[in-house]
């Protein structure tokens, strides 16, 4: 079987979108796979030697801008008989065009699709009247699209339940591959760490709430008022939001001299 693996994040960038990065690399394992690579054409891509890369359109509106490049791509390229086709979150149409050929079409939820849309219009003060109706309108067009995938991969069972109730997938499509740690390979040894203080490093984006920086700092705190002491080190881009919010609540939860 040959696998089309549609994404907008830098395949070979593990900091580009983690998930994505992993998944490719186990299913490249298992199988012939050949990544359709989107550019914004602000970010550079470092294509691999079998990646097609493409351009999404400036001048499309709404969904359409990301789809309607990604499938023009993929009906250039061609399908095989043999072929299964496997996209993230909001790149329907391929799968779509896929479907329409008698193919298989996996798409993998590593977020509810739209949810996040209205919370990050919030935080830049854009949430008017006009947005909800934009996101509702797109809402419906992925309710009716999804229906049609062989296959929904997500994270956990809240998500499951969304993509359920909201989007229309029936439960049976849905596979929950849960994120976590083999608590065999990683048992704790009971032996006393070999450095003190014990330090955690964040590399990657900030400012999106999602990635729960500030509950690792409301952790860090719990920790401190227990006795242990762990030093914390955030490196990365800001994407959401002026940076010194971040600093702001360093201080406000007395963290200053314990992160950086």
């Amino acid at each position: 079987m040959r696998i089309l693996f549609f994404t907008n994040s830098d395949t070979l960038n593990v900091l580009a979108a983690t998930a994505p990065y992993y998944t490719l690399r186990f299913l490249q394992q298992r199988a012939d796979v050949r990544v359709f690579l989107e550019s914004n054409n602000k970010a550079k891509t470092t294509p691999g030697l079998t990646d097609v890369v493409y351009h999404r359109s400036k001048f499309l509106p709404s969904l359409a801008h990301v789809n309607l490049p990604a499938a023009w791509t993929l009906l250039r390229h061609g399908l095989d008989k043999d072929v299964l086709v496997y996209t993230y979150d909001r790149l329907v149409a391929p799968g779509l065009v896929a479907k329409l050929r008698g193919r298989a079409w996996v798409v993998d939820f590593q977020i509810p699709p739209l949810e996040q849309d209205l919370e990050f219009a919030a935080m830049r003060g854009k949430r008017r009247e006009n947005s909800r109706r934009r996101y509702w309108f797109r809402k419906k067009l992925l309710r009716l699209f999804y229906r049609y995938c062989d296959l929904a991969v997500t994270l956990n069972d809240e998500t499951k339940r969304l993509l359920v109730g909201e989007y229309g997938i029936p439960e049976t499509k849905i596979l929950v591959l849960q994120m976590g740690v083999d608590l065999e390979r990683f048992a704790p040894s009971g032996r006393a760490l070999p450095w003190r203080p014990f330090r955690i490093v964040h590399v990657g984006s900030m400012g999106i709430p999602a990635l729960g920086l500030e509950d690792c700092l409301e952790a860090l705190v719990r920790l401190r008022s227990e006795g242990t002491v762990i030093q914390m080190l955030i490196a990365g881009r800001v994407t959401m939001g002026p940076e010194e919010s971040l600093r702001h609540a360093i201080e406000r939860l007395n963290l200053s001299d314990c992160v950086e």
